[in-house]
């Protein structure tokens, strides 16, 4: 067992995907197989949660201005159509 517990069967598939996005490096010595992860290869994927996190705060901050100025307009789930009855 690892230190977390872990068999190697449960660490083998996503160790590999991260192998194979060059986010970390795996160094085989002997019997024991060590992996390091790569900080500059996270640089990218930082990067697109800070844009994905300011688009989202953006909006949600429009979305309670629209809320605290009674502002905001409900538009229709299905146009053109009538909702279905609930059963």
């Amino acid at each position: 067992m690892t230190p977390l517990d872990l068999t190697f069967q449960a660490l083998a598939d996503p160790t590999r995907r991260i192998m194979v996005e060059r986010l970390a490096r795996s160094q085989k010595v002997g019997r024991v197989r060590t992996c390091r992860i790569e900080p500059t290869a996270l640089q990218g994927a930082k990067r697109w949660i800070v844009e994905r996190r300011a688009a989202w705060e953006h909006c949600l901050d429009r979305l309670g201005s629209a809320l605290e100025k009674g502002t905001l307009q409900a538009s229709p789930v299905l146009p053109d159509r009538e909702l279905p009855a609930r059963s």
